[in-house]
């Protein structure tokens, strides 16, 4: 199996989390520390037990999305603390030969996405280890998403999305996060269209070819019924300005599976433990060094 670990996630939680008294250094060392503490369980979870390939795969910008759509992600405003903390731990987690993974001008997302197909290439299992529901779209019999919120872990499986999704195929389940858009990404949405209307909408037309370009669009009513779209609902779906927005999601959200990426076999240099040391030193990571060996138990030698 091959676990994918959305990096940068880990990383803004951790940001966020503090390092509970574990370091002392400042200027961002709690993400470092709190990355590195969920690594640690993950791989004992994980790696270890199941004998599973890791590989941590950061965010490269979203040059092309912003190519496409340049109001993309504006309101995310960069944080220099979090960039030096994650050159910081990129140095540290090469040392110790954790596999990583960036591409220039992708998101990490995209990136997961094109992994997660050429392992199934590769008859690999896959567990991606994020709270971005994004990924839900790649879930399958043999995909699955771990997300972690506070202390509630969540598998999320075929199971998880047909009860969220209303049963939808993994096809459908794009459509309806291109219908709704995302505040959070800032991509355009449908005003008044939330999750529950995409959804029925989905389900009772079958896409969103058959709802931009069918002269009537069906609609269930409170019994389950199904009748045609109200007009209200009819007006904004056939809307030019609005179908515009659609077609534009399904670039910025359909995650890409095809991106020119090597996927490379896995190293077997020796981690450089001197390196690490100095760098939990310098970084005042005092817990870590006193159970130095459970990091190389962990990490290998």
């Amino acid at each position: 199996m091959i676990l994918l670990i959305d990096a940068n996630n880990i990383v803004h939680k951790a940001h966020h989390g503090g390092c509970g008294g574990g370091c002392g250094g400042g200027g961002g060392t709690g993400s470092i520390y709190g990355f590195l503490v969920t690594l640690l369980r993950i791989k004992k979870t994980y790696q270890i037990k199941e004998n599973t390939r890791l590989i941590l795969v950061w965010d490269g910008g979203s040059k092309r999305k912003k190519t496409i759509y340049p109001d993309y992600k504006k309101d995310r405003k960069p944080n220099p603390e979090i960039h030096n903390s994650i050159r910081k731990l990129y140095n540290i987690l090469e040392a110790l030969n954790v596999e990583q993974y960036q591409m220039y001008g992708e998101e990490a997302d995209d990136v997961i996405a094109t992994l997660t197909k050429r392992a199934r290439m590769l008859g690999q299992k896959v567990l991606i280890f994020s709270n971005d529901h994004d990924f839900e779209q790649l879930i399958t019999r043999h995909v699955k998403i771990v997300s972690e919120k506070g202390r509630e872990t969540t598998v999320k499986d075929l199971a998880y999305n047909e009860a969220k999704y209303m049963g939808l195929t993994r096809e459908q389940i794009v459509e309806v996060m291109v219908l709704c858009g995302c505040s959070g990404d800032n991509t355009p949405s449908i005003p008044g269209l939330g999750d529950i209307t995409a959804m029925n909408l989905i389900k009772t037309n079958g896409n969103i070819y058959n709802i931009l370009n069918n002269d009537e669009i069906f609609y269930p009513d409170k019994k389950g019924i199904l009748k045609k779209a109200t007009e209200n609902l009819y007006n904004k779906l056939k809307d030019v300005e609005n179908q515009k927005k659609i077609y534009l999601n399904y670039e910025l959200i359909k995650l890409k599976n095809d991106l020119p990426i090597d996927f490379k076999l896995k190293s077997n240099k020796k981690n450089d433990w001197e390196y690490v040391i100095r760098e939990f030193e310098t970084l005042e990571f005092n817990r870590f060094l006193k159970n130095i060996e459970d990091f190389k138990t962990t990490f290998g030698e």
